[in-house]
């Protein structure tokens, strides 16, 4: 009847030694290299992310700069004859706000 016990305490030992840790699966299945190629890809598309957030609020400042300075050449009595100035500022900040 010993035996039987510990035969029985052997087979129950793996399943209450269960771990969270799994790098031998990973590793058995080439896992971890891919687990890390995507961290990492997470990263850089975070980075990538708020490296667009500041350049798009860049080009629209720029879109509201170039808009104010063609209104300001509209109205000023030194460019009357030159409208095609503030034209073209206009224009190219719709350019911009299409792109």
């Amino acid at each position: 009847m010993p035996e039987l016990n510990k035969h029985i305490r052997e087979r129950r030992r793996p399943q209450e030694d269960i771990s969270t840790d799994n790098s031998e699966n990973n590793e058995m299945f080439g896992l971890d290299n891919q687990i890390r190629e995507h961290q990492e890809n997470l990263d850089g598309n975070v980075e990538n992310d708020e490296i667009k957030i500041r350049n798009l609020k860049k080009i629209l400042d720029n879109i509201v700069t170039y808009r104010r300075v063609a209104n300001i050449l509209e109205t000023s009595p030194a460019f009357k004859s030159h409208s095609h100035i503030s034209k073209e500022l206009r224009y190219f900040s719709d350019r911009l706000l299409d792109a």
